[in-house]
């Protein structure tokens, strides 16, 4: 059992549009007041992880595990191409995210590799199939 936040609903409590339009410092503090104030586990919405660089990707997820967060959901699209990333890239952020968790003692933190294949693909049941396989 945990809560989980939604990125359209904390974009739009604070007067902005979904899509990674507030910081992940602003994303750190909102989680870390949830996390202060709630007294079950917590799942957040982190787009598309604040960055395209996984090093950057993981160091935000590991920030998070620290406050104690228990999940995540990680889209798989590149906010600066409003495409999907490759399939090689969003393999190469989850295995740096869960390296990063691993070493650091997190590795219990689920994972919600979700895929934007219906919002950005124009074949999207063949491309959820295979990067679901992925």
């Amino acid at each position: 059992k945990a809560v989980a936040t939604t990125s359209w609903g904390i974009a739009a409590s604070l007067g902005l549009a979904d899509g990674e339009n507030i910081s992940f410092k602003t994303q750190l503090a909102l989680v870390k007041s949830l996390t202060e104030h709630l007294h079950i586990p917590l799942s957040v919405d982190i787009e598309s992880g604040y960055s395209n660089d996984p090093q950057q990707i993981s160091q935000n997820v590991l920030a998070l595990a620290r406050l104690r967060v228990v999940g995540i959901n990680i889209e798989d699209s590149d906010k600066d191409t409003n495409a999907l990333r490759s399939i090689e890239q969003q393999c190469t952020i989850i295995s740096e995210i869960k390296k990063v968790l691993n070493e650091n003692g997190f590795g219990r933190l689920f994972i919600n590799a979700r895929t934007d294949t219906y919002f950005l693909s124009e074949s999207p049941f063949q491309a959820t199939l295979e990067r679901a396989k992925a």
